[in-house]
């Protein structure tokens, strides 16, 4: 069965799905109004010699017998002895009449239309069993027990679906040129407005064609759009009589829903929906992984429907959302059911839907800011938890994030205003979002940890009356709170929460959404302490939560890719680790653990290339700073990255710089930072010194614990210190070996690897191995020193000798401008910032050492700073 190309000129693409189907045994194309399925049959041809019958049924109905009548006319030979209406047989008699005939093709057409559409179904299916030579072409609007899994596969049934049969774009932009109308923003005009109907299509290319039409893009697809809906209206809708005004404000119809927004039997009003092409049945999956069907109108037909009815009776289309808007939220429809909630004005639902669905309306952020973003602001006001909302998903969008601030603002203003009535879920709710509002707005984990241990008391002291009604907020509580602790470097606390909020949340049946997320962070939070087994064993159980594979590689997922980077990392497949992390990259410039995912992604760079990872760092970080004002914590975090990279590459006064900002990290991580700083300038003494004065404290992670120790062996080692550096190294070892851990070790190839390693010998300590390119670098793997102009060199001469400009400008012989042009070339070679910063790179890669000047003064008192 193959269509004629003179009768389907829409697009080879069309022409191949309909080829596709010659070998089935059924084909079922189901579609509304409007989709060209009449058009789609009627062109078809037989390319194999088979016999077609056609048979189109009217819209007045037909019944069983009336329907095999029509078909034993219609075969060959048989309708000129029996005509349709004179044939008195019974439908098994003239059933049989096809069997005799076959091998032929049945194509019906109308098949809604008819009033024993089961009857005739079981029919055909039975023709189909016992004639292996006929087979069925059917176009209908409404669902046919054809499309059944179990019937699809005894039958070999292929089910064409209306949004196979929609333009493309391309096919659109074809119509418009061969209209001599090739604008490509006339394209989009076109593809919005008609919903890529095909009938729709056809309609603008005629409105468009007739001129008259407006020539701004925005004022033109409001017009066409008015127009096509005024003919959708005129079409398939019955003006102020149709039933589908009584239930038009609704995307989605159950039969009860149904009923009640009409009066009358709801099967029967959806059956009559169906029938008129006005949408389509569907399966519904719910919560807790059932499904239903439900019945959905076209966007087009809702989109005139509701125009109409708003401008003849806009109370009743708010009453009609309002009821749609509380049967989606009861079935777990919390984007769907805040915009009719919106739509029909009713606040308190919708911050209800807020409150008890804000971690899910993330996963379609526009559609949420769409429906929010034009709230007054006095609304904002008045319902906070909207405003929270708003402000969460401008977060996470790309350019978006300083509307963030202002929308929190207003709305912290609204929450602080209704605290005093507030029941006690909404207090929890409130201390929750006031948390995250510190934590990813405003950039202040200091008031995100005051929020946070508020919180914590909070869930301690919560009324065992109010956990039902609170049953959806508490895990999400319980996840953000750890995140909160896990973000802001509290990872032991971290695990406590997430161990304990496990349980709860399990308790408390969370939905599988508010259960992925804490076993995320539990990933993350036991990577990130070193904790390998613990990490592996929490990424297995986050991924196996059903339905949540979509958020896998989202925020709520990252913390477990993050875990699973470290695995690699640890186990020395760094390239394996980039492609992990690679996958949250799409989410960089908005995500809020970037500090976290961006150290991961340094490690696996100071294991194959260091320098790239310099570049990389210093890229990412602009980029994130360019969205939003980061955290001190997370530029700390950053610094640290940073400045492990610069050790990597042997820029030892860049490692210093990004050392000294790294306190708020804790005095144990940044006084090892300090330390490796000071081992790489050769100052052992002040390495030691910093180290021994702040040694590691009870809640120091394992990871950080090692590192210190390391650290302090190599500077005990180069002090003298022989016998202090071999039990560090010991105690070192035997941690790295037990946790599975190297991380530690790559940290020091370019400080103190080589000697730890020949001490290790020395003592029959065995340390885990690095990766053989990594164990011994050679010089060549170190970064080449900048290579400075002649000019360059000599100004940093005159600069180490504590010349001003205008002293530099008169030796040289050159302008000041000549001088500060020059100055800013060599800075940005070297990665300084400072004529201090400049002359500690300098000595350090011995980048002078053959041509410092004799009798150079070395004091630098009175230092002129460029």
């Amino acid at each position: 069965m193959n269509p004629s190309p003179q009768q389907e000129p829409r697009s080879d693409r069309l022409r191949a799905l309909l080829g596709s189907a010659s070998t089935s045994r059924a084909v079922v194309i189901r579609a509304p109004w409007g989709f060209g399925k009449s058009r789609v049959l009627d062109g078809w041809d037989e390319g194999d010699g088979r016999r077609v019958v056609r048979v189109v049924i009217d819209p007045g109905g037909a019944t069983r017998e009336s329907f095999w009548r029509d078909v034993a006319a219609a075969l060959p030979g048989h309708g000129s002895e029996r005509s349709s209406l004179g044939d008195a047989r019974p439908a098994e008699a003239l059933v049989e009449d096809v069997l005799v005939a076959h091998p032929l093709t049945l194509v019906v057409n109308g098949f809604e239309y008819l009033d024993e559409q089961p009857s005739v179904e079981a029919d055909l299916i039975s023709l189909l069993t016992r004639a292996p030579g006929v087979r069925v072409v059917i176009a209908s609007r409404r669902e046919t027990s054809f499309e059944d899994a179990r019937t699809r596969m005894s039958l070999d049934v292929q089910v064409i679906a209306a949004e196979e049969l929609l333009f493309t774009t391309e096919e659109i932009e074809a119509e418009l040129r061969s209209a001599g109308m090739g604008a490509p923003a006339l394209t989009a005009v076109v593809e919005r407005a008609s919903g890529r109907v095909p009938a729709l299509v056809k309609l603008s290319l005629l409105e468009l064609s007739g001129g008259g039409h407006p020539n701004t893009v925005d004022v033109l697809e409001r017009w066409l759009t008015q127009r096509l809906g005024d003919y959708v209206a005129a079409t398939i809708l019955r003006g102020d009589d149709d039933l589908a005004a009584l239930a038009i404000g609704a995307d989605l119809l159950d039969e009860t829903l149904a009923g009640q927004l009409t009066a009358r039997p709801g099967a029967q009003v959806l059956d009559e929906f169906e029938r008129r092409g006005l949408g389509a049945r569907e399966r519904l999956v719910l919560e807790d992984g059932q499904s239903q069907a439900v019945f959905r109108f076209t966007p087009t037909t809702a989109r005139a429907g509701r125009a109409s009815l708003r401008a003849k009776d806009a109370k009743a289309l708010f009453g009609q959302r309002r009821s749609f808007a509380a049967w989606a939220k009861d079935r777990g429809q919390p984007h769907a059911a805040l915009t009719a909630a919106v739509d029909g004005s009713d606040y308190a639902l919708a911050s209800s839907i807020v409150m008890d669905h804000w971690f899910e309306l993330g996963d379609d952020r526009p559609q949420v800011v769409a429906a929010l973003e034009r709230l007054p602001r006095v609304t904002i006001a008045r319902w906070p938890l909207l405003g929270v909302e708003l402000a969460l998903c401008y977060l996470a969008m790309k350019d978006h994030q300083w509307r963030a601030a202002e929308v929190f603002a207003l709305s912290l203003t609204g929450i602080g205003l209704r605290r005093g009535t507030a029941s006690a879920t909404e207090q929890l709710m409130y201390v929750l979002l006031e948390m995250v509002a510190a934590r990813t707005v405003f950039g202040s984990y200091k008031q995100a940890r005051h929020h946070a241990d508020r919180l914590s008391r909070m869930l301690s002291e919560f009324p065992a009356a109010e956990y039902e009604h609170a049953h959806r907020v508490i895990p999400h509580a319980i996840s953000q709170l750890a995140a909160t602790q896990l973000f802001t470097g509290a990872t032991q606390d971290a695990l406590q929460t997430l161990i304990s909020g496990t349980a709860t949340a399990r308790r408390l049946r969370a939905p599988l959404r508010a259960q992925y997320f804490p076993l995320s962070l539990r990933a993350g939070a036991h990577a990130i302490a070193g904790e390998l087994a613990e990490a592996q064993l929490a990424i297995v159980e986050s991924d196996s939560v059903p339905g949540q594979e979509h958020r896998h590689d989202d925020y709520s997922g990252s913390p477990a890719r993050l875990a699973e980077a470290y695995l690699h990392l640890e186990a020395g497949r760094y390239e394996a680790a980039l492609e992990v992390l690679a996958r949250l990259h799409p989410h960089y410039g908005t995500i809020e653990n970037i500090h976290l995912l961006l150290e991961a992604e340094t490690w696996a760079h100071i294991g194959l290339d260091p320098a790239q990872g310099l570049d990389r760092i210093l890229e990412i970080r602009k980029l994130a700073e360019r969205q939003r004002r980061l955290p001190s914590y997370v530029t700390a975090h950053l610094d640290r990255s940073t400045a492990h990279v610069a050790l990597a590459t042997h820029r030892v006064a860049l490692a210093a710089q990004y050392s000294r900002g790294v306190d708020v990290l804790g005095r144990v991580p940044a006084a090892t930072l300090r330390a490796k700083v000071d081992l790489a300038r050769q100052s052992d003494t002040d390495a030691l010194g910093v180290l021994l004065r702040y040694p590691p404290v009870r809640d120091t992670t394992l990871r950080d614990r090692i590192d210190h120790e390391l650290t302090l062996a190599t500077a005990h080692h180069r002090t003298g210190h022989r016998d202090s550096a071999v039990t560090l190294l010991r105690s070192a070892a035997a941690s790295l070996t037990n946790a599975g851990l190297t991380l530690p070790l790559l940290g020091h190839r370019s400080i103190g690897h080589a000697e730890l390693t020949s001490l290790a010998m020395e003592t029959g300590i065995l340390l885990p191995s690095l990766p053989d390119s990594l164990t011994a670098p050679e010089e060549s793997q170190h970064a080449a020193p900048p290579k400075l102009t002649p000019r360059e060199i000599a100004v940093l001469r005159e600069l180490m000798d504590n010349a001003s400009y205008a002293e530099v400008s008169a030796r040289l012989d050159v302008s000041i401008n000549t001088v500060r042009t020059q100055v800013r070339s060599l800075y940005s070679k070297l990665g300084v910032r400072s004529r201090e910063e400049a002359i500690n790179a300098a000595l350090t890669i011995h980048l002078l050492d053959d041509q410092r000047r004799p009798g150079g003064r070395s004091d630098q008192a009175g230092r002129t700073q460029l």
